[in-house]
């Protein structure tokens, strides 16, 4: 195959994003909840043939009362009443939400018995119903309450709202159009008309869920809740459907283990060859953090997690794998005694190919910056891979820098990058024992003053520098996903002005800052880049006062464990982005169709 543009890849998976966006704070909403009423207030005494100012004093205490108040009222006591963890500022936006659409239903109907002499009482009862509707799916499908929760919770608006009205209607400073007449009567009446919606909505379920169902085994419904409930409240849920969807592989994670000369850990080099998707908290997300911090906890040792020659085909299912990979790599670690102690650095012309050997084994990092720079393959990895051990290297650790996002292509076999790595790596051989120097290495870490949306992950930064002879290289490994071209080329303005030879900024490739962001939110795009180069030279003047002499282990073992496999993840996106598609078409009709059966079924009652 030759080259694949990402571009497509990454509209796919965005349009599903588009439904996700910060909520205002709680204080907002609040003042949006009560303008709105406010103003519904007002506007419905006026359709309704009130004076201005009778409409602004009459109209807007209505809707303050007997709008807001309840819709208020049901957003608080929905987070202890049904033992939710989710904050107000959730439900407070539904709340608006429901009012919002029950208000457009009494404007109706109020212009409808101005025009056509109707009984507004109809409408108001289906507006309530709507409010229930409104709650239902939101909780449902926004929040993953389930079903039973997310019904119990959705009582609560309509209930308020025939409540405030019946009291209202009796003890009440002025008289209302709104009135509900028999409370018991018309709650009924709403669950009625509610009935129906939520027939509505199964019909719609049941409709877009079928052929996903029948193609590839599992509920897009059920993904789609499940993914709605991570990326508002973090579930990992969808790991269950992700499993249904895998296939259980073998891979391996490689490891280079320095050392000091008294034999204890100076730090880890860890490679795994799986990739750290898919999104948020799910899979391997965090896997960079979380080997770290596991690895770092049991060597008392600083781990530097690298970004293998890997794509989202190996994205694992389950986040409770990364115990699998740290086990692997504390052995590995603690077993390896057999050392080398000299090392020469390696590079092509082109510097896309460049790292260290350490006797005859090899760490080589790939990249094909300042042009875009994509995952590249397992296949073609260990294609790479097995061109440098036929080029003299014992053992090679291939590392992808992922360090250039641009609307540039994903590496393929047959594609002009895959020979440029080809050609890069044959024209390298180990250099000679004899032309081999001891090494130092220095290491420092930080933790980053950013937060996921601003593209930083958990690990924060790492910074690794090697002095062999008079030479020097520094590695900035920062947890992102990818790097801008601009700040990369700061980065390395930065590194060479600290007087080294070579070095470069990598980034792990970590997909739990692909949250609200979508698809791209590489290390610069929401990053205060100023901040940024401030810790980095600051780590780099920490590693370089701690170089000492050291030695270097490699080791590498497999690991067996459930993986999304391959083209999966495009074809679960498909899956939810086809649901949604389907439903924008679907659910309009249906609703209108259910609306004009509620507005019948209660006429005939």
């Amino acid at each position: 195959m030759a080259i694949v543009d990402s571009g497509e890849r990454k509209a796919k998976a965005l349009s599903i994003g588009d439904f996700f966006f910060k909520l205002p704070s709680q204080g907002r909403l609040a003042a949006y909840l009560f303008a709105m009423c406010f103003g519904a207030g007002v506007i419905l005494r006026l359709i309704a043939g009130s004076g201005a100012l009778d409409a602004l004093i009459f109209g807007g205490t209505e809707g303050i009362l007997l709008l807001a108040g309840p819709a208020l009222v049901a957003a608080v006591l929905a987070p202890p009443l049904f033992a939710s963890k989710r904050t107000l500022k959730h439900f407070l936006f539904i709340a608006v939400m429901a009012s919002a659409a029950s208000i457009l239903v009494f404007a109706a109907g109020t212009l409808s018995v101005r025009s056509l002499g109707m009984e507004l009482l109809n409408f108001v009862l289906v507006g309530d119903a709507i409010v229930f509707l409104v709650w239902f799916a939101a909780c449902f499908f926004g929040l993953g309450l389930g079903i039973s929760r997310s019904f119990a919770v959705a009582l609560v608006h309509p209930f308020l709202n025939v409540a405030v009205l019946f009291i209202w209607a009796r003890f009440g400073f002025f008289a209302s159009a709104l009135d509900v007449g028999s409370p018991f009567l018309a709650f009924v009446k709403i669950l009625l008309a509610a009935g129906v919606f939520l027939s509505a909505l199964w019909a719609i379920s049941y409709v877009i869920n079928a052929p996903a169902k029948k193609n590839f085994g599992i509920s897009t419904v059920e993904a789609v809740v499940l993914f709605f409930s991570h990326m508002v409240r973090g579930g990992k849920g969808l790991e269950e459907v992700l499993a249904e969807f895998g296939e259980d592989v073998e891979t391996t994670v490689g490891a280079v283990t320095f050392r000091r000369k008294n034999g204890s850990i100076k730090s880890v080099f860890v490679v795994p060859y799986v990739h750290f998707g898919p999104f948020g908290n799910l899979g391997g997300s965090e896997f960079p953090a979380l080997i770290a911090r596991d690895v770092e906890a049991r060597l008392g040792a600083p781990a530097l997690i690298f970004h293998g020659t890997v794509n989202h085909d190996f994205n694992p299912v389950y986040s409770s794998s990364e115990s699998l990979l740290a086990n692997a790599v504390v052995g590995m670690a603690r077993r390896e005694r057999k050392a080398e102690g000299r090392a020469a650095f390696v590079s092509d012309s082109s510097g896309r190919v460049a790292g260290i050997s350490f006797g005859k084994d090899g760490f080589l990092t790939l990249s094909l910056a300042p042009e875009g720079t994509e995952d590249i393959n397992l296949a073609i990895g260990y294609a790479l891979r097995y061109k440098a051990e036929a080029a003299g290297f014992g053992h090679a650790l291939l590392v992808d820098r992922h360090n250039s996002c641009t609307d540039g292509s994903l590496l393929e076999i047959g594609s002009p990058p895959y020979y440029e790595f080809e050609d890069a790596i044959a024209s390298m051989t180990p250099p000679a024992a004899a032309s081999q120097k001891p090494f130092k290495l220095g290491i420092a870490s930080a933790s980053l003053p950013f937060t996921r949306e601003q593209g930083v992950g958990a690990m924060g930064l790492r910074v690794a520098v090697f002095e062999i002879g008079s030479k020097r290289s520094c590695y900035a490994l920062v947890d992102a996903n990818n790097a801008l071209p601009e700040l990369r080329g700061r980065v390395v303005s930065l590194i060479r002005r600290h007087g080294f030879d070579a070095g470069d900024l990598m980034t792990t490739d970590t997909h739990s800052v692909n949250t609200l962001s979508g698809v791209t939110n590489p290390l610069g795009l929401h990053t205060e880049q100023a901040k940024l180069l401030s810790a980095v030279d600051a780590a780099i003047h920490r590693a370089v006062e701690d170089a000492e002499p050291c030695t270097a282990s490699f080791a590498e073992q497999r690991i067996r464990l459930r993986v999304f496999g391959a083209n999966r993840q495009s074809e679960l996106i498909t899956a939810i982005n086809s649901t949604v598609s389907v439903a924008k078409i679907v659910a309009p009709f249906v609703f209108i169709a259910a609306l004009a059966l509620a507005f019948l079924l209660l006429t005939v009652i």
